[in-house]
């Protein structure tokens, strides 16, 4: 009895997986179509386009947890992408949310965030370029590619010190003309929404998801019990979850649209 409830939840979630993706995918080729894209649209549209790609991910690993005896295995990696589901709608929602000016602030503060993780990603540079051949002397080729194409990040170019290289970051508040805050906190954001009477609800419905499945991402040993636990057994209902990503989806969507 226990396997057989385990395999319905499976089946439903990959049911509803791919109702959602292809009404995604849909939307993606729809919007291939639209002739006066703007940068906000385009950004929304990201968004979508990684949630297709990451619920795509949930459908596949549901199927195979089905193959595997409706096995529990790989309950862990299919919360976490659903986080990530639910966390890039809450950014996307959150994006919608602001003028066109804080917008466009936001979304270059995000950009300016991918450059600052640069330097510290060296090193996988360095293991592709050996992986490739490359002599070792086209390692300094990184830092002249953070220079070239991600000197509008820089305070400063990048300065050479005793043959190493340091970087003068602008801070975020830089590349701001608002009032904003100097980051993004997704919790203080979406509990500034809550209180939006257009976004209030699904935002509230969404980020409770959100948090649920933040803890899969996290150690702890309280958590075995959330990511052991056969699906129907859990704390959590899988497809409700999904149904409320979906929430989420349609909203961004409508925005996509409203000021193009």
């Amino acid at each position: 009895m226990e396997q057989n409830d385990n395999h319905k939840a499976l089946v439903l979630i990959i049911g509803l997986s791919i109702q959602y993706i292809k009404t995604l995918r849909n939307e993606m080729l729809e919007y291939c179509r639209v002739e006066n894209k703007t940068h906000r649209s385009n950004v929304l549209m990201d968004f979508i386009r990684r949630i297709h790609a990451n619920l795509y991910s949930v459908a596949i690993l549901s199927r195979e947890s089905i193959k595997h005896g409706d096995s529990t295995m790989l309950k862990l990696p299919i919360g976490l992408i659903l986080r990530n589901c639910l966390m890039d709608t809450l950014y996307a929602i959150y994006l919608s949310s602001l003028d066109d000016a804080q917008f466009e602030e936001e979304v270059t503060v995000l950009n300016k965030d991918y450059a600052f993780s640069l330097p510290s990603r060296k090193e996988t540079w360095i293991d592709k370029a050996r992986e490739l051949g490359f002599d070792n002397s086209l390692e300094d080729w990184y830092d002249d590619m953070i220079v070239d194409y991600f000197n509008q990040y820089l305070k400063e170019s990048a300065i050479e010190r005793n043959s190493t290289w340091s970087y003068k970051f602008l801070e975020n508040s830089d590349l701001r003309e608002s009032q904003l805050n100097k980051g993004i906190s997704l919790e203080r954001e979406s509990h500034k929404l809550m209180e939006h009477e257009k976004f209030g609800p699904v935002v509230k419905s969404v980020f409770s998801y959100y948090k649920y499945f933040s803890q899969y991402e996290h150690f702890s040993e309280h958590a075995h019990g959330d990511t052991l636990a056969p699906f129907y057994q859990d704390n959590v209902s899988f497809p409700a979850a999904l149904k409320t990503l979906n929430r989420g989806i349609k909203t961004i969507l409508e925005q996509v649209y409203i000021r193009i």
